[in-house]
């Protein structure tokens, strides 16, 4: 069902609490988006029924769930049939992703491409001496592409533009049509990424997400109603349909996109938000390392990827608004155990110091920072911010407590508890059995030893060999053998 009216900032709030209810899923939070002919008893019958799903919609009285639909493209095409004449502005264009797209529309048909970027760059004459003699290598690249699509486009300029100002944009809009020519097309490629929980956000660090990629995207939607667009195109995430904990600004600005594509169809304006998993050789998610073949989304090929907008361009107005060009994988039933697991000793080691005994939670837990932080040695007082943890690497830490103490362990109680040594004591708090046997050891080494001590304590290790047979044979439970040990 189409929505009547749409309200793009409505739906970057739906995307904020959706989050919210990923990253507080011990409270019993819901969004529910409904318009103004919902009836008060549906509304109030739905936020007492808990067990609902998560995020329902309303219209006109009737409940709507969000589905993905297939929607296969009927044309498929390498490139543009001819040279475009008119100007593509790309925002956010500077970076590797921009510039990746600038070379690609120019080996299609585009022919005058300005970049919108953050920050100032220097005189022409001066990015053949940067490419040349940057010791940065990111550096020389970007000017390297610079100077190959000056030689190739009858028009390529680069102009800082800050997105999350309006007056900005209006105006380097209006320098482009007055220098450069008509504006013909927009792909919207500005934004940050997101990291961090909503309970430890500012709003600076919000802002430094949202804006630039949901504001700016507003901006240029206004700054270029006077011209005959033939593509408004906006680079959205795969966040929006696969939310995690930590993304809230991110999520919520890509929400925006999604519901700016619905309003620009319904008022018959061109436009396609393309919600694209991660890209493996190019992005945010390579830049963080977090391209992850095991997504529900299946991540793409920087050929693949273009292949895929050539084919959105040619397209165009036939082009549902919003559009996720790639695949999903299919999820075999996921089966939990109802224990916890103990790590085998067959197991890669991991070695925690700080503490003269580790037990059986403490050491479950280091192997569980271990699989999420890829390492191997741990302080019980380690702090897992301190040792590069984020809200990706949190939301993972998460998962990996699912596997071994599943129903344990909220997103909170990390922030909370954020050590190895108070994980395991909020563990042990909340009535997980800790499997040790407390021994006093005896050292081999002491030289003023006499042969009575000697036996005493050849008797202790035989003793001990015992009572862990009787445990070994159900013969004797783990309390039992520690009351054993202890009274002897």
């Amino acid at each position: 069902m189409e929505d009547k009216i749409i309200h793009p900032g409505q739906a970057a709030l739906s995307g904020f609490n959706r989050t919210m209810e990923k990253e507080l899923s011990h409270m019993p939070l819901r969004c529910i988006d409904c318009d103004k002919e919902v009836s008060i008893s549906l509304l109030a019958n739905e936020i007492v029924n808990k067990d609902r799903a998560g995020y329902i919609v309303y219209r006109e009285n009737r409940m709507f769930v969000p589905q993905i639909e297939n929607n296969t493209l009927s044309q498929k095409v390498d490139k543009l049939e001819t040279t475009v004449d008119g100007v593509m502005i790309i925002t956010g264009g500077t970076g590797e992703l921009g510039r990746t797209i600038a070379k690609a529309l120019a080996s299609n048909g585009i022919n005058k491409i300005v970049l919108f970027g953050k920050q100032n760059v220097p005189d022409e004459a001066e990015w053949d001496y940067i490419k040349t003699d940057s010791q940065d290598e990111k550096i020389s690249q970007r000017y390297e592409d610079f100077l190959e699509l000056k030689d190739k486009l009858e028009v390529f300029k680069v102009l800082p533009v800050n997105m999350s100002n309006e007056n900005e944009v209006l105006e380097a809009c209006e320098k482009v049509r007055s220098q450069y020519g008509p504006i013909i097309g927009v792909m919207h490629l500005a934004g940050n990424v997101g990291d961090g929980f909503i309970i430890n956000k500012s709003r600076d660090v919000f802002d430094n997400v949202y804006q630039p990629k949901a504001s700016g995207a507003w901006y240029m939607h206004k700054a270029t109603l006077q011209d005959h667009l033939r593509w408004f195109i906006s680079f959205s995430s795969i966040a929006t349909l696969d939310i995690q904990p930590g993304q809230a600004d991110y999520v919520a600005a890509n929400m925006f996109l999604d519901a700016l594509a619905r309003y620009r169809k319904s008022i018959n304006l061109p436009v396609c938000s393309i919600e694209w998993p991660a890209w493996r050789e190019v992005g945010m998610a390579k830049r963080m390392n977090a391209v992850d073949e095991e997504e529900l989304f299946i991540p793409v090929n920087t050929d693949e990827a273009i292949k895929l907008l050539m084919n959105i361009l040619v397209m165009d107005d036939k082009m549902p608004a919003v559009i996720m060009p790639g695949k999903m994988k299919v999820v075999a039933p996921e089966t939990k155990e109802i224990s916890h697991k103990v790590w085998q000793e067959d197991e890669n080691e991991v070695v925690l110091v700080g503490v003269q005994e580790p037990d059986e939670i403490e050491l479950n837990i280091a192997r569980i920072w271990a699989n999420t932080l890829d390492m191997n040695q741990f302080d019980i007082e380690d702090d897992f911010n301190s040792l590069g943890g984020n809200s990706l690497l949190i939301s993972q830490l998460l998962s990996e407590y699912e596997k071994v103490y599943p129903g344990q362990m909220e997103v909170a109680d990390l922030f909370t508890y954020s050590t190895i040594g108070e994980q395991a004591q909020y563990l042990r708090q909340k009535g997980n059995p800790v499997q040790e046997v407390q021994v006093k050891k005896v050292k081999n080494d002491e030289r003023n030893q006499n042969d009575s001590s000697k036996d005493e304590a050849i008797q202790k290790e035989q003793d001990l060999d015992e009572i862990l047979e009787l445990v070994a044979s159900g013969k004797m439970t783990i309390e039992e053998s520690a009351l054993k040990v202890f009274l002897k």
